[in-house]
């Protein structure tokens, strides 16, 4: 699988290094192959709509959420119970109730924890493959009017330091697996702010979406 996915790298520079020379050999050639590049980690976060999905999300476990804290809550109080006496052998009842409520406080959480599962996991996927072709398409059209041949996506956090450590790390374990990653890009390639700019036409002062108004639909 690695060497298969090397050899993808290899031929997309080549394919790179292609156009390149193209534009070298002057009139008459084939056209220099225009590529860019866009940060789908940045349009997943900024882009609206993907905004309130989430918050429907977040919302729809809210009340599972309420209950699992109070849950923690007793659990906690057993905890420290346990703590302070539950090797004092004149509490020995106690220590078993308070053993018993900590083991039913633990499947109750991971009763919660299915239940959540259950309740968001078709919606989540659903809202993610609309998502995702909504952001295609946007990245489309960009590229289509304006002469691009061919878009890399990549997948930083949006507004981090993109020299630390983990960031570091994470770029090297892609790289690692055989994955191309943008090392250096020129200026006015990486298209992100543009295609976002797409996705959220109707943004006001401050990046604050206009209450009442949806994202344009690119299937149409």
């Amino acid at each position: 699988m690695k060497q298969f996915l090397r050899w993808g790298v290899l031929a997309t520079a080549l394919m790179v290094l292609t156009g390149v020379n193209a534009r070298a050999q002057g009139p008459g050639s084939l056209p220099a192959t225009k590529v860019g590049v866009v940060n789908i980690g940045l349009l997943f976060t900024k882009y609206d709509k993907a905004q309130l999905m989430k918050k429907e999300l977040e919302n729809d476990l809210m009340p599972l959420k309420a209950e699992a804290e109070k849950i923690k809550a007793v659990m906690k109080q057993h905890q420290e119970w346990l703590e302070k006496f539950g090797k004092d052998p004149a509490q020995i009842q106690q220590t078993e109730k308070s053993t018993k409520a900590m083991r039913d406080g633990q499947r109750a959480l991971e009763d919660l924890d299915m239940q959540a599962r259950k309740l968001i996991g078709k919606k989540q996927e659903t809202q993610l493959i609309q998502l995702y072709k909504e952001i295609h398409s946007a990245v489309q059209m960009h590229a289509q009017q304006n002469g691009y041949h061919m878009i890399f996506a990549y997948g930083d956090p949006p507004d981090q330091d993109p020299f630390t450590f983990q960031n570091i790390n994470r770029k090297m374990g892609g790289m690692d697996m055989g994955a191309a990653v943008p090392y250096y890009v020129q200026t006015g390639l990486d298209i992100s702010n543009d295609v976002l700019g797409r996705l959220n036409p109707n943004r006001v002062g401050g990046g604050i979406p206009t209450p009442g108004v949806q994202p344009v639909n690119f299937q149409k």
